[in-house]
């Protein structure tokens, strides 16, 4: 008989060191996919939101800026001006610029019995020939006073007052000159907003007298300006109604 010898079965892979070693390997990822060890610092996504922006204030507004207006001269127009006298008030309805001739009122004839026109309205070709009042109606808002004189004359001094509202007097008025489209004939006149050549105040209403001298000869020559506000007339001195825009 012969001797029987023991069979050595095959090995197995997780037989051994190295199977014990894969083995803890295996139970150690599965242990971590159940359970993960410790918590996770890194957040998670947040839920997305509505943006929100924050308004930022708007700059309070300056109440001169408000009785303001950028300087344009061609609120006078792009063409030359005849060389001649005359007053050119100009101004702003809303937006509309305007810029109006006021022509002196024509001598009545004897016949009609009207009155007879106001003194300095007319006169020789070398001094100046306009009204001597004007009128500027409520919603027209006056902005620049332009004097037109023949070459040769020049404006040389000029005061602006107005009727002080208690009745004491008159009160100064600061003015400015802007530059002039056509600086040897041509002279634009503006109350001083406090911002320089660049940006002139409106008129307010009220009754305002504009002394003028011109050069040469001393020609002194003074306008009433009448700026009507909601509640105003404009009479012009003798209580008949003035030129008017």
């Amino acid at each position: 008989m012969s001797d029987l010898k023991p069979v050595k079965r095959p090995s197995f892979f997780l037989d051994g060191l190295g199977g014990r070693v894969l083995t803890i390997v295996a139970v150690a990822i599965l242990v971590a996919v159940i359970k993960p060890w410790g918590t996770d610092s890194t957040p998670g996504p947040v839920p997305s939101q509505a943006m929100v922006i924050t308004p930022r204030p708007s700059p309070t507004p300056d109440p001169a800026d408000a009785l303001s207006r950028a300087y344009d001269p061609l609120v006078f127009g792009d063409h030359e001006l005849e060389r001649t006298w005359g007053l050119w008030p100009a101004g702003y309805l809303t937006t509309l610029g305007f810029a109006m001739r006021a022509e002196p009122s024509p001598p009545p004839s004897p016949a009609s019995g009207g009155p007879s026109s106001s003194p300095g309205s007319s006169g020789p070709p070398d001094t100046p020939a306009w009204p001597d009042s004007i009128s500027v109606r409520n919603g027209n808002h006056l902005l620049l006073i332009g004097v037109d004189t023949p070459l040769g004359f020049r404006v040389d001094g000029v005061r602006l007052t107005r009727d002080a509202t208690d009745g004491s007097g008159r009160e100064e008025v600061p003015i400015v000159l802007p530059p002039s489209p056509w600086p040897s004939h041509f002279t634009v006149i503006a109350v001083d907003s406090g911002f320089g050549l660049t940006r002139v105040a409106y008129w307010l209403p009220g009754r305002y007298h504009l002394e003028l001298v011109i050069d040469p000869g001393g020609i002194e020559r003074s306008i009433e300006i009448v700026v009507e506000g909601p509640d105003s007339a404009s009479p012009g001195p003798d209580g008949s109604p003035s030129p008017s825009l």
